[in-house]
């Protein structure tokens, strides 16, 4: 993966997964990714899961808006997944990023992303990471009682004892031959259908099993979370950041214009993308049945009728 470009004479391979699901998110994450790479030239792969060839090509017009010396390859995502993988509301795509050494054998250090992210800030400097640690990430302080970090915690052993704290896998800088000398994978397929069952996201509870006291903590602002609940975020907070929009609805959902808190983080994004000129492909998303569409429509009518009324109340003590 080594180059003749970037700041370090690196380039630096970025990662991402998308089946039909994410795939509103991943238009906007590869413009503002690619817009704001000015100190390394980047080789971004993504693999789809299922994606169609009108759906690929609508990617690569993306990409092609913003690549300039980067460049710009879609594989399809081929996997055998374990017996028994859990999965998050059908969907497996999420579990591939633990397979990333297979699927990468000529790579060595990567940076994953995932699909639901606004990249502000230049992917470039991470090659200053201290490469003293196998995966670079962000860390999370799980609530009181999180029930995925109490499953961490019982089956996590090694360096440091019992982890106090964890990650959140949705972004990372990481060496694959460290992956293959710890055979990380494995231990995380084998966990998987363990598992299944007692835990919310397989993937994230497997690689912080399978990492612990092996990770490097970065700076908040490479993975900052956002909710859809939370209040809009301010132009002065809107800076050098990768915001990652977790939970549910997405921005992009079916009315998710109305329940998300900053929807227009992403639209201003999404304007910019392909898709953004493509009807037929919102005609597409919303007539084409979506389980997790079901599964969180309550939740989305919830956050809509939490804002009117917040909207409501705010007028009257106008008034």
């Amino acid at each position: 993966m080594h180059g003749k470009h970037g700041a370090r004479g690196e380039d630096l391979v970025v990662v991402l997964f998308s089946d039909r699901w994410a795939l509103y998110g991943l238009h906007a994450a590869l413009a503002s990714l690619l817009a704001h790479a000015q100190s390394v030239c980047l080789r971004v792969i993504v693999f789809s899961d299922g994606l169609t060839s009108r759906e690929k090509k609508l990617l690569r017009k993306t990409a092609g808006k913003f690549n300039g010396k980067h460049s710009f390859e879609i594989r399809d995502l081929n996997l055998k997944w374990p017996e028994g993988t859990p999965s998050f509301h059908g969907n497996l795509t999420t579990n591939a990023r633990i397979f990333l050494p297979s699927l990468l054998p000529d790579c060595d250090r990567i940076l994953y992303m995932d699909a639901d992210i606004i990249v502000l800030r230049d992917v470039g400097e991470l090659l200053q990471t201290p490469v003293g640690h196998p995966l670079s990430v962000v860390c999370y302080e799980p609530p009181e009682g999180h029930q995925d970090f109490a499953v961490i915690r019982a089956n996590a052993t090694g360096p440091g004892g019992r982890p106090s704290h964890m990650f959140y896998a949705g972004f990372f800088l990481t060496s694959l031959a460290t992956w293959r000398e710890l055979d990380i994978s494995k231990r995380c397929a084998e966990l998987l259908p363990r598992l299944s069952g007692t835990i919310k996201c397989p993937d994230l509870v497997v690689l912080n099993i399978a990492f612990h006291g092996r990770w490097h903590s970065l700076d908040p602002s490479w993975n900052t979370m956002l909710w859809p609940r939370q209040p809009k975020i301010s132009s002065e907070k809107n800076g050098k950041v990768i915001w990652h929009f977790l939970g549910v609805p997405k921005p992009w959902y079916p009315l998710g214009r109305f329940a998300h808190g900053n929807f227009e983080i992403w639209n201003e994004w999404h304007k910019k993308t392909a898709l953004a000129r493509s009807p037929l492909s919102w005609i597409i998303n919303y007539l084409t049945p979506r389980r997790h569409y079901m599964d969180f429509a309550l939740e989305t009518l919830r956050l809509i009728a939490a804002r009117w009324k917040n909207k409501f109340n705010e007028s009257s003590q106008a008034v």
